[in-house]
């Protein structure tokens, strides 16, 4: 199992109690770079939305992008709590951080919720990757698409239930812009599941 290395200014968080309720193993230590690294080659960043904000504001943001990047190192940011707003501003540098820097953005509701995503993280970095050519937008034999792989990242979804999603829908897109309603017709997804998908759209 790959450990999740957690700077020690972290640790008042509470994030280590949230993983070793998962059974995830990891260290902490003083990171010049990130909260946390996975499997030594992954940079996580842990924002709340108040912190997101205020880096904006003052620039700090895309310093430590910068350092999370450099050396071509990968990097994921995770913004936990509220909405962020649905400014011109927030919404280009979230638009610029997928794009220009590569660096994706994931929405957690809670500590609970970033704990998890560090431990997906982790069990991917522990998983030998596919080849490219097997990773198709079209289910082919009985294997999951990518769209239907992503799908599996989000709580609540396994394998069954994303291709109900991916039949209804057709897309990862389509899901996340689904109307509450239609997200309730496909089988297999309740009310709890259909609130929890619609909170991961932008505000």
């Amino acid at each position: 199992m790959s450990v999740i290395l957690i700077d020690d200014r972290e640790r008042a968080s509470g994030i280590c109690a949230q993983l070793a309720a998962l059974h995830q193993a990891y260290c902490i230590q003083r990171l010049a770079v990130a909260d946390y690294v996975v499997n030594t080659a992954l940079y996580v960043e842990r924002k709340t939305a108040t912190d997101f904000m205020a880096s904006l504001a003052d620039q700090r943001l895309f310093a430590q992008v910068a350092r999370m990047r450099a050396d071509n190192h990968r990097a994921v940011m995770i913004v936990e709590g509220a909405h962020l707003p649905n400014r011109p501003a927030v919404m280009g540098a979230l638009c610029s951080l997928a794009t220009q820097w590569c660096v994706p953005v994931l929405r957690s509701k809670d500590l609970a919720q970033t704990a998890w995503l560090l431990v997906r993280m982790a069990c991917h970095a522990d998983a030998h990757a596919a080849p490219a050519l097997r990773c198709d937008y079209h289910r082919k034999h009985g294997r999951l698409s990518l769209h239907h792989k992503m799908l599996t990242l989000m709580p609540g979804i396994g394998p069954r239930k994303a291709r109900a999603l991916t039949d209804a829908l057709q897309t990862v897109h389509g899901v996340l812009t689904a109307a509450r309603g239609e997200l309730l017709r496909v089988p297999g997804v309740g009310p709890r599941l259909a609130d929890q998908i619609l909170s991961l759209r932008a505000p």
